[in-house]
């Protein structure tokens, strides 16, 4: 399932999330894992936190795969970018 990701301004950004139920069960837990990453793939991002797509959670995903696929692809450009 693909979230809509939440707008600057959402409540739900500006309030401190929760830690996740102990009583959560694993397998509701595991699907909304795998649609936080359909959601950030959607997206093209390379990291999504559960507030972005309006649940008060504390839970991120990242896939730094892409992120080092990226900066190794950009490494000449980046290293430029940073010298004054």
């Amino acid at each position: 399932m693909i979230y809509s990701i939440v707008a600057i301004g959402d409540p739900v950004l500006k309030t401190k999330a929760k830690n996740l139920a102990p009583a959560l069960p694993a397998a509701e837990l595991q699907t909304l894992i795998a649609d936080m990453f359909e959601t950030m793939y959607y997206a093209h991002g390379v990291g999504l936190a559960a507030p972005q797509i309006g649940k008060g959670v504390r839970l991120f995903v990242m896939d730094s795969g892409r992120w080092w696929r990226w900066t190794r692809k950009t490494a000449k450009r980046a290293r430029s970018w940073s010298r004054p």
